[in-house]
């Protein structure tokens, strides 16, 4: 028995070298599939989770609309300069205060910006024109904005309390429509373009009596939705932001995102409106003093494409953080994605950029990537009337 033991130890034999080879091929190829479809499973997790912050938002925004007597979703956007405070004013101020969530504590995780760009601001480095955009100084020192602006009173009397974010809103969220001045007996109405981005030249928050009556329908609406990365001047976190017990919340240079989309700029060209004047021509007028015009379209349009429309709106702010595609929640409560077809990192609603303008979108291609039957992108949520009587008295 011994004998016969030793002789079948003896008939055994180690793997061969192919063999090893042929089996760390395998191995290879199993992880070289399995790694991606790894990272693909942790990337739809996250964008679920994004997606379930904005409709957490609504929710809360909803629930606002109800407590307001003007039927505000909220006050204003997250901008100390244009809006107020922080801590009191602004839609992240909004759902804090109303103990509804910490939009801090419900983060984008796939976005590479860690917070707002306003958080320089908050830091005492306006991101925003403070001579002509600025809201009242007594809003924008209300609350605890009268301290020094410093990463330690950032972090202790905002981001500690639930004061920040990731996310952008929309220009109507925060705006609702420009402010028109200038109406004449021919139905014109004219507005300062480098005014509508601030409350000073807009109508301000968005009621839900306004979606409710717009000739837009609310799931075109736009409210908010994952944010893009910042302008360059205001892309990087100017300071460290430390914490009373000297833990370094976000490293100085950390990226940060853009607050709120711009309002509305010129289709053709994309060029930025800021020393321009906004006309709106109501039913029946064709012209004004050659000035660039935009009318409303008449109610019913089919919404087939946004050659309807002189100008559009911005949508650059929006980010695109998930494998190319971003976020957006809309006034009917609904969150829907977009893709980033051509790779320029934008969103275009029909914008025909021009090739030699520093504006990011790919040049010379105005692929649509925001249809007009899913995202509205014109300048007028309200209906603007039809042909104006004539002065009666």
């Amino acid at each position: 028995m011994k004998i016969r033991s030793l002789n079948v130890r003896k008939g055994r034999r180690g793997f061969t070298l192919v063999e090893i080879m042929v089996v760390m091929t395998i191995i290879a190829i199993l992880i070289s599939i399995l790694v991606p479809a790894v990272g693909f499973v942790r990337e739809a997790a996250r964008g679920s989770q994004c997606r379930a912050s904005l409709r957490q938002f609504y929710l809360g925004f909803a629930g606002l609309a109800d407590r307001d007597k003007a039927q505000r979703y909220t006050t204003g956007s997250f901008d100390q300069t244009r809006d107020g405070c922080s801590d009191t004013y602004g839609w992240v101020a909004d759902l804090v205060n109303a103990k509804v969530c910490k939009p801090i504590e419900l983060l984008c995780p796939s976005n590479p910006g860690v917070g707002s760009e306003k958080y320089n601001d908050l830091m005492g480095s306006s991101t925003a024109n403070t001579g002509t955009e600025a809201t009242t100084a007594a809003k924008q020192t209300q609350g605890t904005c009268g301290g020094i602006g410093t990463g330690a009173y950032l972090a202790d009397q905002f981001l500690a309390k639930g004061y920040g974010t990731n996310h952008m809103t929309t220009w109507f969220l925060g705006r609702t429509g420009p402010k028109l001045t200038g109406t004449n007996t021919t139905g014109i109405s004219t507005v300062s373009m480098n005014l509508c981005k601030a409350l000073i030249g807009s109508k301000g928050p968005l009621a839900r009596r306004i979606v409710d009556q717009s000739y837009v329908t609310a799931n075109t609406i736009p409210f908010m939705g994952d944010a893009n990365l910042g302008d360059v001047r205001d892309r990087y976190l100017s300071q460290d932001v430390i914490s009373a017990d000297g833990t370094i919340n976000i490293p100085g240079g950390s990226q940060l995102v853009e607050t709120q989309s711009d309002g509305p700029y010129k289709r053709v060209g994309v060029e930025k409106p800021d020393a321009s004047v906004l006309v709106f021509l109501q039913s029946g007028v064709s012209t004004f003093s050659g000035l660039a015009s935009i009318e409303q379209p008449p109610k019913g349009t089919a919404k087939n494409g946004n050659d309807q429309f002189e100008y559009l709106q911005d949508y650059r702010d929006i980010g695109v953080p998930h494998g190319g595609g971003g976020n957006v929640l809309f006034a009917d409560g609904s969150v829907k994605s977009f893709s980033d077809s051509n790779g320029d990192t934008f969103l275009n609603p029909g914008f025909s950029p021009d090739s030699t303008a520093n504006d990011g979108y790919a040049a010379g291609d105005s692929t649509i990537e925001l249809p007009a039957a899913e995202i509205f992108s014109g300048v007028l949520i309200e209906s603007f009337g039809g042909s104006p009587k004539q002065n009666l008295d």
